[in-house]
């Protein structure tokens, strides 16, 4: 009897090439697929850390009739008197209210200010934004900085947002009723981009240019629009830590579009500067409410409608979202 034997084919060095080729171009199919989706879940958490903060603002607001100021005592920002509101009761009784935060960070170890060091330092994780990967690098920053309005900096008009630095005319607090404008119209917060602190030039979103010589308000903005690649950037960017107040730290306008750079005007006293919002997220970056819903905003979106948003009593028309 004839036992016939079991011949094994391997591949050949042709089928080894194909399936390879055929894993590749799946490989390349399902990876944006699973950079997309981790990207949604970002999103998610970073609109969740506005209505968080938008929680936060409304119960500040309704235990004092208004919201915080942007420039608070010392030069705190308006995340200080916010904390207890964010579940931070305990980081807010650290703070050495009669210190100046601008100068908290030099005092060495041990000594009173040194609550500021530490409160200054500390990474929340309610103020950074996941697609953001420098918000994981460095302590003490935000992506989320309070509106202050569009205008040029020290004149009538200026700070038509919701919140006042110190070169601000008016009053330093704004009443629920003084947001004419309606609280669903009207930003309060806003995603901005960290900087490199560098000036990296391929960074645009993150750097802040410096554009000299504009004569008025409008040839500031038109050259800082077309500043990109053109203009050297400053050695600083949108990093500071979000205990203390001012542009470049937790306070952004509305000058320029979303997306759009960021400029000082040479004289680093930022009077027509732009700090402008921006997020890694692709195509635009979410916005808070004052009634705390949350918005993505495109960076398509109309420069009108975009400083209409940034009003709290402007008057105009904002159209619905479509």
């Amino acid at each position: 009897m004839t036992r016939s034997k079991s011949v094994r084919r391997g591949f050949t060095l042709i089928e080894l090439l194909a399936a390879i080729l055929i894993v590749a171009v799946l490989l390349a199919l399902l990876l944006p697929a699973v950079q997309a989706s981790r990207e949604a879940a970002r999103r998610i958490q970073c609109v969740d850390n506005l209505k968080q903060i938008g929680t936060a603002l409304n119960s500040y607001a309704t235990f004092t009739g208004g919201l915080p100021p942007g420039r608070c005592w010392n030069g705190y920002s308006f995340y200080a008197p916010l904390l207890p509101h964010l579940d931070q009761a305990a980081l807010y009784d650290s703070l050495n209210m009669s210190v100046h935060v601008s100068i908290a960070h030099d005092y060495p170890a041990g000594t009173p200010a040194d609550a500021h060091r530490t409160a200054s330092l500390a990474r929340l994780g309610v103020l950074a934004c996941p697609s953001d990967r420098r918000a994981s690098w460095n302590s003490g920053t935000t992506n989320y900085a309070g509106n202050l309005g569009h205008g040029r900096r020290g004149t009538p008009g200026f700070a038509r947002g919701v919140f006042f630095d110190e070169w601000s005319p008016q009053s330093s607090v704004t009443r629920l009723a003084e947001i004419a404008d309606g609280a669903s119209n009207t930003v309060a917060v806003s995603e901005w981009v960290l900087g490199a602190g560098l000036g990296a030039a391929a960074d645009f979103r993150g750097n802040i240019y410096d554009v000299s010589g504009a004569s008025d308000f409008d040839g500031f903005v038109a050259a800082c629009d077309s500043s990109v690649g053109v203009r050297p950037v400053l050695p600083n960017g949108k990093r500071c830590y979000w205990l203390q107040t001012g542009l470049a730290s937790t306070l952004y306008n509305h000058n320029q579009g979303v997306g759009m750079p960021s400029c000082d005007d040479g004289t680093r006293s930022a009077s027509d500067g732009s700090w402008t919002a921006a997020s890694r997220h692709p195509g635009g970056a979410a916005a808070l409410a004052v009634d705390g819903h949350v918005a993505f905003v495109g960076e398509s979106t109309a420069r009108e409608i975009w400083r209409a948003l940034g009003t709290r009593a402007g008057g105009e028309v904002v159209p619905p979202a479509e």
